[in-house]
Parts: structure tokens; C-alpha cells; sequence
């Protein structure tokens, strides 16, 4: 089993806009001839990926000894397009570096009320028009390749359980057919044991403020790395 070159990388993403989800609203001004303001609207998942990526990058967190490798930060948009180009693109060469080992990608449920992680994910489109693949080697479910059940896992949560929980339903939509696509993608190269995948869910901004969210992350995965 090939396993990832030395040093060690990590791709955080986020999605971008939606069209129901709730954004962080910035405010530009621009002097022509008069004043003009440009609103746009940012997807709460991509400043949360954005602020796990600055954590990492900074010299002085723990966990950029363990990502020497670098760390990148993409935000994908929200289609099936946006996800092809993810995959072509940004995944693609990712693999290829042979650095990879870890991949966190980062969306938005407004139902929830804690920071999800994700167990498994679907084999489902998000189109609802069929699997994202239809092979012997593409079974219904496949489950994170983070090592998720162990003891010091479990006290992680337990630890906490106030912001965090395990979920067992990614949905169907965007969010799972990228979880999918991704752990089918390393699964394929038999690198399940090399790339550790994980798709976590956010709160809106209005139940778990962003950086909050972040700290979570960062949390959980300087208990996996550290």
C-alpha cells in the first residue's frame, strides 16, 4: 500500500454560497465617482474552513508540526459542476503531491445545534437521479477513514459533548456525494489507511458562532494527529 510522502499535507474545503443558507454578510466600498456597495454573501462552511486553514498555518499551533506538508484551503461551489471541478482540479493534484493525509471537508446543516461529524457516507447523487458510482467496489455506505472508534476518540467526544456528536446521515445531497466521492477516491488507490477523510457539519452562525465551530475542528483533529 502506497502510503503519502513525508512531509504531511491537509486539504480543508468549504462550500460557497447557497441559496438558503444564511451568510456572513460583508459590506465594500468602492470610490468611482460616486460611492458604490457590493454586497456578498459568504457561505458559513468556508470562513469555518478558512479559519481551520489559518490555525494550521500559523507556526505557533500544534497542529502545523504534524502538516508541514502544507495546508490549502478550497471552497467548492454548490453543483455538480462545482463538485467535478473540485475533483478534477484541486483533488486531483492533491493525490498526486503524495503529501495527502488528510482531508476535512467542511458544510452547513441548519438543523443542527452541534458540530457533526460524519460516520459514513451514501452512495447517492445529489441530483437524486442515481449513485455516485455503480461498481462492485462502490458499496452503499462507506465510512470515514478517520480512526474514529477508539478509546481516546471516544473521550474526545465525551469531552466534548456540549459542541460535538457523532451523525450517522450526511443527508443527501452535496455535502454526502462529496463525502462519497472522496473516501470512494482513496479506497480505490488503497490509501484508505493513508488519507484520513472526514465531512463535518456546522451549525448556522446563530446557534455555534464560527470560530467556535473552527476550535472544534481543530480540536478534533489535533486528538486524531497529535
Amino acid at each position: 500500500m502506497r502510503q503519502p510522502q513525508s512531509p504531511l499535507a491537509i486539504l480543508v474545503s468549504g462550500f460557497g454560497p447557497f441559496r438558503n443558507i444564511p451568510g456572513t454578510t460583508h459590506r465594500m466600498h468602492v470610490q468611482v465617482s460616486c460611492i458604490q456597495i457590493t454586497w456578498l454573501v459568504v457561505n458559513p462552511s468556508d470562513r469555518i474552513a478558512k479559519l481551520v486553514h489559518a490555525h494550521i498555518a500559523d507556526p505557533l499551533s500544534k497542529l502545523h508540526s504534524a502538516f508541514v506538508g502544507g495546508c490549502a484551503a478550497h471552497t467548492v461551489e454548490v453543483s455538480s459542476a462545482g463538485l467535478d471541478n473540485f475533483y478534477k482540479g484541486v483533488w486531483r493534484d492533491a493525490i498526486a503531491s503524495g503529501r495527502l493525509a488528510c482531508a476535512v471537508h467542511i458544510g452547513v446543516n441548519a438543523a443542527a445545534t452541534r458540530v457533526c461529524f460524519e460516520l459514513v457516507a451514501l452512495n447517492c447523487v445529489a441530483t437524486y437521479e442515481g449513485k455516485v458510482a455503480d461498481a462492485d467496489d462502490a458499496p452503499e455506505l462507506l465510512p470515514s477513514t478517520f480512526s474514529l472508534g477508539t478509546g481516546k476518540m471516544h473521550a474526545w467526544m465525551v469531552a466534548n459533548a456540549e459542541k460535538a456528536c457523532w451523525s450517522r446521515d450526511a443527508g443527501r445531497y452535496f455535502c454526502n456525494e462529496m463525502y462519497y466521492r472522496s473516501l470512494l477516491s482513496v479506497q480505490r488507490m488503497s490509501m484508505a489507511d493513508a488519507i484520513h477523510v472526514i465531512f463535518v457539519h456546522v451549525p448556522l452562525a446563530n446557534v455555534l458562532q464560527e470560530d467556535v465551530c473552527a476550535s472544534v475542528i481543530t480540536s478534533f483533529l489535533e486528538n486524531a494527529f497529535l
